[in-house]
């Protein structure tokens, strides 16, 4: 149990790659809901065959859910940054050098 919870520690401590799991994934549910709901603003006003209030719940929904995530990426992103700057750790390490 302990083992479990210090690997976790470690992989959100010292690594990015969930916060740029996050942003794939924000861009990725934005991009969608942006397509559906050009696709059901355009369809409701082609053959206006949605439930009365569907087409403005789903759209707002929609695009507020991916707008959401989107801004959790980046303050994901500026925190990520700040605590690498606040650490002073390097960026890299050397394995070997070659003279």
């Amino acid at each position: 149990r302990k083992l479990i919870q210090h690997s976790l520690n470690i992989l959100f401590t010292f690594s990015d790659l969930p916060v740029k799991i996050l942003t794939w994934f924000s861009i990725i549910c934005f991009s969608l809901s942006a397509f559906y709901s050009s696709y059901i603003f355009i369809r409701k006003l082609i053959w206006d065959d949605f439930a009365k209030g569907f087409p403005t719940f789903a759209i707002m929904i929609g695009l507020g859910l991916g707008m959401l995530f989107l801004g959790l990426s980046i303050i994901g992103q500026y925190v990520i940054r700040i605590n690498s700057k606040t650490t002073q750790r390097p960026m890299f390490y050397e394995s070997e050098t070659i003279l």
